[in-house]
């Protein structure tokens, strides 16, 4: 670890075994935070939906939810590229613990919670915190640009936007690249008065980023479309994708509640051609399905640490 790096995170003496005490203390209050803010949002989104279930073709739900759990894993690549881009690499069992536990945390009302939680299992690796935000919001980036360029481009070719739309793709990809997000990186870190990053993401970690982004979206549109065919109405992948994104970008950009709950359920009821009614139904089981796909997520990787600690002692 360089100087640099551990001035950071050494900013105490060397911790009493009182201290200790207190952090690991302080550590199960905070999770069990966590676990009570996923509880409850797990028993609402079950409460909107319980009955209605009961009526939709099981096959097809179940297949909806393994493609739902797949667009979350696969965005986890996301996390774990644009981690090794700002120069703090980690074993992929470590960074996807990081990034599965810590995504608990926007269920948590306050949008900063899961890079806070993400910064703080890091820093355990000797991962400094300005790097840890700094991945979690090359993340975001990701998502917010590629998920409105494949909601304009689906919104433009089905004819709800103007078909010249579409020339604002290039312009969104161009946000993309090294050369750009290296400028926003460093004038960030400049206006927040923190140390520069050991390196700053290339082609190297932004292509592959991209594709596992490309992936979630395809998972999402396909659990999208399993669920309108689980209600017996069909769409297609694209528009599925499309809505989607749209309903992705919307929570994020209108982040009301914990987990952009509301405007997502909301863009999607608008957008996807069926019946209001049952467009609701599926926004609403969509919303619970990618609740029980971050719970599976945490829980394994959280399991699999536990293993980890045990098999080294």
């Amino acid at each position: 670890m360089d100087t640099e790096v551990a001035s950071e995170l050494r900013d105490a003496p060397s911790p009493t075994r009182r201290r200790v005490l207190a952090r690991r203390v302080a550590r199960v209050a905070w999770f069990a935070i966590l676990g009570v803010a996923l509880f409850f949002a797990l028993r609402e989104r079950w409460v909107e939906v319980r009955t209605e279930l009961a009526t939709l073709d099981g096959s097809r739900l179940w297949l909806a939810m393994v493609a739902g759990v797949a667009g979350v894993g696969a965005s986890s690549g996301i996390w774990h590229y644009m981690l090794g881009g700002v120069g703090e690499p980690l074993p992929l069992g470590v960074s996807l613990r990081i990034f599965f536990v810590g995504q608990i945390g926007k269920y948590v009302p306050g949008a900063v919670w899961p890079a806070v939680t993400q910064a703080a299992l890091a820093r355990e690796h000797g991962v400094a915190p300005r790097a840890t935000v700094s991945a979690a919001t090359l993340f975001l980036w990701v998502h917010l640009v590629t998920g409105t360029a494949l909601a304009v481009t689906v919104l433009a070719l089905t004819g709800r936007l103007p078909l010249l739309t579409v020339l604002t793709v290039p312009v969104l990809a161009a946000l993309l690249m090294p050369t750009v997000l290296g400028w926003a990186l460093r004038l960030l870190l400049r206006l927040t008065r923190r140390r520069r990053l050991r390196q700053l993401p290339d082609g190297r970690h932004l292509l592959p980023a991209v594709g596992w982004a490309v992936a979630m979206w395809v998972c999402y549109g396909v659990h999208l479309q399993l669920l309108s065919w689980a209600v017996d109405d069909p769409i297609s992948l694209p528009s599925a994708a499309g809505v989607f994104a749209v309903g992705w970008v919307v929570g994020f950009v209108l982040l009301i509640a914990p987990a952009g709950v509301g405007p997502r359920e909301a863009a999607i009821v608008a957008l996807l051609p069926l019946g209001q009614g049952t467009a609701l139904l599926i926004a609403l089981v969509s919303r619970l399905m990618m609740t029980v796909a971050d719970a599976v997520w945490a829980g394994l990787t959280a399991l699999n640490l536990q293993r980890l600690n045990r098999s080294r002692r």
